[in-house]
């Protein structure tokens, strides 16, 4: 076991309990949230978050939240959440804020939320919301990840992470930065930096050959030439 998961159930009080319990087995803790806040959830130091619509009623004015709860209070209410949030508030730059403080990695997951408006066309408008809350973290100084939450929603191993680097970029992340937020961002939040990640003498040789520079456009990713694996070609 690598990770202890902490699900949208807990409460504060059971978050704090759930990190002090695997961080003394020396597990790391990542969160899909939704009663704890993601500000609370660094403070109490989880390790990373996941999926990058914080559906928290607490990061909400007031007023909204009375609309969140009168509308079913429902963790997975991403569109419902979405619109009502305000990406100036206060609450979301403390959050942004608090992520960085606590250096904790965010995955985002932009692949699921696409799949999931192309089944709900009236609630595209929020889109680019979703898009913009990711660049305020990255811009923010959080540390941002490259996952998809496979198999939901038809994605598909492979496919999906490819994808999910264009829509980094869409979100206005350069290409140069979205390569390390896929390789060694990705193996430091792990804790696996110091095996792969990057190229380096010493390391695991996984890495692939691409007929065209990703640098230009981040899409190149999956023009792949050969894959290297453990040190040995695999055409």
């Amino acid at each position: 076991m690598d990770y202890i998961k902490l699900y949208v159930g807990l409460s504060p009080n059971l978050v704090k309990a759930a990190i002090d319990e695997a961080h003394t087995h020396g597990l790391k803790v990542i969160g899909h949230l939704y009663l704890t806040s993601w500000t609370d959830a660094a403070n109490l130091g989880i390790d990373a978050l996941t999926h990058g619509v914080p559906v928290s009623p607490f990061l909400l004015s007031k007023d909204k939240q009375k609309t969140f709860y009168k509308s079913g209070d429902d963790p997975f209410n991403h569109f419902l959440w979405l619109s009502l949030v305000d990406l100036n508030s206060t609450k979301i730059r403390e959050m942004i804020n608090t992520l960085a403080k606590h250096k904790i990695p965010v995955d985002p997951t932009l692949d699921i939320y696409e799949a999931m408006l192309k089944g709900d066309m009236k609630e595209k408008y929020l889109w680019p919301k979703i898009l913009r809350l990711t660049k305020m973290m990255y811009d923010g100084g959080v540390k941002i990840l490259s996952g998809t939450d496979i198999p939901n929603f038809g994605l598909i191993p492979g496919q999906s992470l490819h994808h999910e680097l264009e829509l980094l970029q869409e979100a206005g992340i350069s290409p140069s930065d979205i390569l390390r937020i896929a390789t060694a961002n990705r193996a430091q939040a792990l804790g696996i930096l110091d095996k792969v990640g990057t190229i380096q003498a010493g390391k695991e040789a996984n890495m692939i050959i691409l007929a065209s520079n990703p640098m230009v456009n981040i899409s190149n990713t999956d023009k792949i030439e050969t894959v290297i694996h453990e040190g040995k070609l695999d055409h």
